[in-house]
């Protein structure tokens, strides 16, 4: 004798509704999270380029104390020859993609001078947060200055 016709037997697993409710919870989760995660790493990027910029100024500025001269105004992502010396070793006038550039401009009798970054907005606008020196600062740039 054969079974009953129609019957069904029972089957393990999940049925498609369950498995897409699941994604769509995991997709909702992942949503939330990547704008934390972003935020995060953007802060940290800032970090990482405030500290190269303070390098920059103190190369620049021990040069001034050891020529009685700032170093002149290097090109965008180039490290200046008269700072070289004064940087740590394999330092890069460039982190990921953002570039720096050293900025020497003179006005009215006074010399302005001081680290340039420029970059996307968002990480630009990080890195101006982080300081209370003085700067000029556009949407894809900042220029730190100090006087003499």
């Amino acid at each position: 004798m054969t079974g009953r016709r129609g019957s069904r037997q029972p089957q393990d697993g999940f049925t498609f509704i369950e498995m897409a409710f699941v994604v769509v919870i995991i997709g909702l989760i992942a949503n939330l999270a990547f704008p934390y995660i972003r935020n995060v790493r953007t802060g940290a990027d800032a970090s990482s380029v405030m500290s190269d910029l303070n390098a920059i100024r103190l190369a620049g500025f021990d040069h001034m104390v050891e020529t009685g001269e700032f170093p002149p105004t290097g090109a965008l992502g180039v490290v200046p020859p008269d700072m070289m010396d004064h940087l740590p070793t394999d330092f890069d006038f460039e982190y990921q993609d953002v570039r720096y550039m050293w900025v020497v401009a003179d006005a009215q009798g006074q010399t302005f001078v001081g680290p340039m970054v420029v970059g996307q907005p968002d990480l630009i606008s990080r890195v101006a947060q982080l300081s209370a020196t003085a700067k000029v600062q556009g949407p894809s740039f900042c220029w730190f200055i100090y006087t003499n």
